[in-house]
Order: C-alpha cells, then sequence, then structure tokens
C-alpha cells in the first residue's frame, strides 16, 4: 500500500513537472523559429520595398554593431517580363552561378514565396519585370538545431535529476503515514489479541448459565452477539495479516488446482444447506509460486461471499484455468449487478454493497479487503465482470 502510494506520488508530481519542462522547451525552440522566421521576412520585405538595396540602419548605443543584413546572407535578382535576368545584387562574385541555378528553380515552380534548398524567396513585382530576393537561412537553420539537440540534453538530464529528486522526497512524504499505518495495524493486532479472551470467557460463561437455567431469549442473544463479535476480530486479525508487506517471504511452489479443489469441496455442504450449487471446472496440475495459506484464504473469503449474495436456487461456478502462462480464477455467481460506483467500492474496508442482507448473514465488509491484499502481496490483478444475465464473476489472475 506505502509503496503504492510512493508510487503515485511520484508519478503524478513527475508528470506535472515533466509536462511544464517540455512546455517551456517546446516553447523555446517554437519562439526562436518564429522570431526567425519574422526576422527573415521582415528583411525580405524591405529589400523588395527598397528594390534590392539594403538600407543602412545607424546602430543604437549600449547595442553591438551589427545589422539585420549581416545576420542573414542576402541578395537579390532583378528580372525582365520575358524572365531574364537584368541584374544580381550580390556582394560575392563568385556565388552567381548558384544564384542563377537559385533564380531557375523559382521561376520554374512559379510560387511567389517559399523555400528552395536552405534559401527563402520572395518574389516581388516591378515595372521592369520582377525581383526575386533570396535569404540564405543555413546558420539560422543550423542554430535552430543546436538549440533543438540541447534542449533535449537538458530535458534529459533534467529528468533523471527529478526522479532522484521525488524517489528521495517521496519516501520523505510517505514516511509519516507508514509510521501512522503500522500503528494502526499493530493496535487492530494487538486490541484483537486482547478482546479475545474476554469474549471467550463470555462465551464460555453463556454456555455455562444455559446448562444451568436452560436457554432463555437473553442467553441466546448473548452468545449470537458474541459469535459475531469473534468472528469480526478473526476477520480483522486476518486483514492485518494480509497486510503484512513480508508476507511473501514465505512463498513456495504449490499444486493451485489442488489447493482449490480442497478448499472448494467442503463448501458444498454449506452452499446445499442455502439451496445453492456449487460446481468447479479446475485444469490438473497446475502450480503456482505463493502462499498456500493465504491462497486458500483468499478462495474461503470469496466462496462465502459467492454463496451469501448468490439467489436462492443458482449454481455458483469456480474455475481454474492457464491463459499465457497466467493462473486465472474465477468464482461466478447469479446475483443483482453492480454499477459503476460500486464495483469502485467493493473492495474498500467495512462496504457491503447490500447492507441489510449482509446483517443478515453476519457479514462486516472485510472480507474482499482480504482478497485484495492477497492479490496484492502475490503481485496479481483481480476484477469484477458483470454479464447482462446478472453473473457476477471475480477474476483473479496469478503469474
Amino acid at each position: 500500500m506505502i509503496n503504492k502510494m510512493r508510487f503515485k506520488f511520484i508519478a503524478i508530481t513527475m508528470g506535472a513537472l515533466v509536462l511544464l519542462l517540455v512546455s517551456i522547451l517546446v516553447s523555446t525552440n517554437l519562439f526562436m523559429w518564429n522570431n526567425n522566421e519574422r526576422t527573415t521576412d521582415r528583411l525580405m520585405h524591405n529589400l523588395v520595398m527598397s528594390d534590392g538595396v539594403v538600407p543602412e540602419i545607424p546602430d543604437k548605443p549600449m547595442t553591438p554593431p551589427t545589422r539585420q543584413r549581416e545576420l542573414v546572407e542576402a541578395f537579390s535578382v532583378k528580372l525582365d517580363n520575358d524572365n531574364n535576368i537584368l541584374t544580381i545584387n550580390n556582394n560575392d562574385p563568385s556565388t552567381e552561378d548558384k544564384i542563377r541555378e537559385l533564380t531557375e528553380g523559382v521561376i520554374s515552380i512559379g510560387n511567389n514565396k517559399g523555400k528552395i534548398y536552405d534559401y527563402k524567396y520572395l518574389v516581388g513585382d516591378k515595372e521592369y519585370g520582377s525581383i526575386i530576393v533570396f535569404a540564405n537561412q543555413s546558420i539560422q537553420d543550423q542554430l535552430l538545431r543546436e538549440l533543438k539537440d540541447i534542449s533535449y540534453i537538458i530535458g534529459v538530464i533534467s529528468i533523471v535529476i527529478l526522479s532522484i529528486i521525488m524517489l528521495l522526497l517521496s519516501k520523505l512524504v510517505t514516511k509519516p503515514i507508514e509510521i501512522s499505518f503500522e500503528k494502526q495495524k499493530r493496535f487492530v493486532s494487538d486490541s484483537g489479541h486482547e478482546l479475545r479472551t474476554p469474549l471467550s470467557i463470555l462465551s464460555a460463561n453463556a454456555d455455562m448459565m444455559e446448562m444451568e437455567l436452560g436457554s432463555n431469549e437473553w442467553l441466546t442473544q448473548i452468545k449470537h452477539q458474541s459469535s459475531r463479535m469473534s468472528k469480526l476480530i478473526h476477520e480483522l486479525l486476518t486483514l492485518a495479516k494480509t497486510e503484512d508487506i513480508n508476507a511473501n517471504d514465505q512463498f513456495s511452489k504449490f499444486n493451485l488446482s489442488q489447493t482449490i479443489l480442497n478448499t472448494v469441496l467442503p463448501l458444498e455442504m454449506i452452499a446445499f444447506e442455502q439451496n445453492r450449487q456449487i460446481v468447479c471446472s479446475v485444469e490438473d496440475n497446475v502450480l503456482c509460486d505463493g502462499n498456500d495459506k493465504k491462497i486458500v484464504e483468499m478462495l474461503e473469503a470469496l466462496m462465502d461471499n459467492a454463496i451469501k449474495y448468490s439467489d436462492e436456487n443458482s449454481t455458483i461456478l469456480v474455475n481454474l484455468s492457464l491463459k499465457a502462462n497466467k493462473k486465472v480464477i474465477e468464482i461466478c455467481n447469479k446475483s443483482k449487478g453492480f454499477n459503476k460506483k460500486e464495483k469502485l467500492k467493493l473492495f474498500d474496508k467495512f462496504y457491503r454493497a447490500d447492507d441489510s442482507r449482509a446483517r443478515e448473514t453476519g457479514g462486516y465488509g472485510l472480507g474482499l479487503s482480504i482478497v485484495m491484499n492477497i492479490v496484492n502481496i502475490h503481485k496479481g490483478k483481480i476484477e469484477i465482470d458483470t454479464k447482462s444475465n446478472e453473473l457476477i464473476i471475480f477474476r483473479i489472475v496469478l503469474n
């Protein structure tokens, strides 16, 4: 239980922190990319408006002397109406062949703006024909790629560091709960053992009084309530034992098929007395690694629940099968179905779906809590499946 709480704390906290970290890194990359695009587009638009001549921008005080035109390599090509090159505005004559190749590519594409290779381009109409402005984005693209790689590295390192911090913090956060839980478990165990003695004496005295005075309504009530209290104490002690996190130290290999038959078959007489029938379908020689005594307690609790809450004159089915190396135990009984809210509460301590019926049968709502703890100890899974014909299936999957 404490480990599950720690896992949930780590998962929720890490999920929120990772989401925040990813949002910051993605926002930073998107901002830089968008800012780069807007800067390049503005420069190209200014070049088209100034007919390919970059206007001088005086440096402002306290700022680096680098001008916008120096951040992006830009050049322009003037064309006549027949798309013949008139002039090339470029400071580097050695790249004119490349510019001519880019110009022919833009003409063949036919779009007014776009990107060809590492160059963005913008086409503007002029009196003499048109002008194509190119902006080399290779440096900016490389910087953006490096920023993205750095973001990945920062993200991974941050997640590792945050995971370690959350792991340490989770121990501090759950430590008081763990101490409180252990105290509560010890209190239930100690008080249960202390109550057993006076209850035994009370029950024995009631039997002696009945032998001397004969049976009467008051003695019958004392014996009945003593029996109910003894059963409650037994279930509380069983629940405390199944919540022991060290219970898996007693694991061993045992025959699950034989264990189920040995547990279920003696209950056939009890079911028969209550007008129920038990039918078993158990696969032979299914071996399981676990605590056979706790598996017996689990089966007894499930069968007790099935007998109590099944309809009269109905059949209780007990199945064991192997599916993909998993041991699947199914206990089915016909009764009224559960809604979704009830399903989630069935394994809570002292919860009873039908409180009036539970009081008649002597239930306290602890049986399924015991079942859940035993399944968790064995690292298994339990689920409740309800069919349209009001057939309720408790399905346990063990490794």
